[in-house]
């Protein structure tokens, strides 16, 4: 049972619109950012929403076929999801190819900031915050080719424009269900928005500049909203949670309302306190996620992280102390000129982390993420990569990403419109060695985009960071 679907039928509305997840619903009902894009657009009065996901060809609220409704818009968190909803689109006889299609596809989310390799296939791309955004959208939806907002790039037009960015004013209201991968019934609570960090890797820390609170009486206004329709877990949403400056004070009151919380990956700083962690085992936090990323020091200062290792294991000791039963970690390899004797050092600090609580870790590849500094960065070679990840794997537990993978991944992130039209060719399998091979049948030159590329969307998209902020990031690293 989902508690909060609108009552909205298909009838009632004059925009139509099948909100698509390219996941299960049991994602779906577990994304916050989803799940306040159906609220915002189920509040217009002229507009009806309705929730597909790739299980099904039909709508959750009333069982309608997706050819039924008018427009299409879709949420993509990482760049892999492109291609589900492509195919998913295609499955239901829907044209891929937005000259030919009558129903405009609008995609948004980190996955498809930059909107280059769309051009084919969406009709445009909602940049950065869609409450601030999506209420104007609304206004002009019938005009698909003229639309022109701050926050929507029109891959019809394709005039510049620039992300939009809101003030956590809104006052969200989610779906609740049992059928999430947090468990049952939980609360979703955004309480900030942005980071308070650059990492020079990361596009929430750059691209969403800067970091917004919500206020904390809005805060508990949510929370009163939900724990009365029978929240019973405290689930909080964000890059930067720890440094709400009233988290604290929230953690405690909830767990005075009997309630559990769960914390997102949090900052090394703000973990220092053995008596704020045990608040977290207290409230029901059994594993502590941090993300040291790196374990070299010079490859610290370069991404601009620099937590210490030792500052990690100090961590990891408070937090035994405290009461928490297990650290998850999270670390990245696949940067220019990594070397055997800095994986080294990551397996070294798992090992001595292992030796304090039970642990467990995953191993991401870099992806170069356009608005950030090291959208100019080169990959490491792949090959090398590859030699990097069978050393990890042999010698520990870790959950490590393919590097085939984070090519592809690479190539939906800082690729151009050439890269679409590979797109329109490869959708249908997310495989390196079919990319590859197409991409050389069609005279690109994938080495180029891993290598040494050219930034194009920075000529159609702004944000709050300028360009040569970005740029200037980017030599200070080297």
């Amino acid at each position: 049972m989902i508690e909060g679907l609108t009552k909205k039928r298909f009838v009632d509305g004059k925009i139509r619109i099948a909100l698509v997840y390219p996941g299960t619903l049991k994602e779906a009902l577990s994304s916050l950012g989803f799940m306040i894009i159906y609220d915002i657009l189920n509040r217009d009065e002229e507009t009806v929403a309705h929730i597909f996901t790739v299980e099904s060809p039909l709508s959750v609220e009333e069982n309608l076929p997706l050819k039924a409704y008018d427009y299409i818009l879709s949420s993509i968190h990482f760049e892999p999801r492109v291609t589900t909803l492509m195919q998913y689109l295609e499955r239901m006889g829907i044209p891929l190819e937005r000259e030919k299609r009558e129903k405009p596809v609008y995609v948004g989310g980190p996955g498809v900031w930059n909107p280059l390799p769309l051009y084919r296939f969406a009709d445009g791309v909602f940049l950065g915050d869609g409450e601030e955004s999506l209420p104007s959208f609304l206004d002009v939806i019938h005009e698909r080719k003229d639309i022109h907002l701050p926050g929507f790039y029109n891959l019809w037009s394709e005039k510049p424009t620039s992300f939009s960015y809101h003030d956590m004013s809104f006052m969200y209201r989610h779906l609740m269900s049992d059928e999430t991968t947090y468990g049952r019934r939980p609360i979703f609570m955004e309480v900030n928005r942005g980071c308070h960090y650059a990492c020079r890797f990361c596009l929430i820390g750059w691209a969403m500049r800067p970091p917004r609170e919500r206020p904390l009486e809005d805060v508990y206004t949510i929370l009163h909203h939900h724990v009365d329709r029978g929240g019973r877990k405290v689930v909080f949403v964000g890059s930067d949670v720890l440094s709400y400056p009233h988290i604290e004070e929230v953690i405690r009151d909830i767990i005075g309302m009997g309630l559990e919380v769960s914390v997102p990956s949090s900052r090394v700083e703000r973990l220092d306190d053995p008596f704020f962690l045990r608040v977290l085992a207290k409230a029901g936090v059994r594993t502590l996620t941090i993300a040291p990323e790196a374990v070299d020091e010079g490859r610290k200062a370069f991404i601009a992280k620099p937590i210490s290792n030792e500052k990690v294991l100090e961590i990891v000791e408070k937090a035994k102390w405290a009461g928490i039963k297990r650290i998850k970690l999270y670390f990245m390899i696949g940067y220019p000129n990594t070397t055997e004797e800095e994986v080294q050092k990551i397996i070294d600090l798992y090992r001595r982390v292992k030796n304090i609580l039970p642990a467990e870790g995953t191993v991401s590849v870099f992806i170069p993420k356009p608005y950030t500094p090291f959208q100019f960065l080169p990959m490491e070679r792949i090959d090398n990569t590859e030699k990097y990840v069978k050393l990890l794997r042999k010698e520990t537990d870790l959950n490590v990403m393919h590097p085939k993978r984070a090519v592809l991944q690479a190539l939906l992130s800082i690729g151009d419109k050439r890269i679409g039209d590979l797109l329109m060719k490869v959708y249908h399998n997310f495989n390196y060695h079919l990319w590859i091979r197409k991409a050389r049948d069609m005279g690109i030159d994938i080495d180029s985009y891993l290598y040494q590329r050219d930034t194009p969307w920075l000529k159609i998209i702004s944000t709050s960071m300028p360009a040569s902020l970005q740029r200037k990031g980017f030599e200070v690293a080297l």
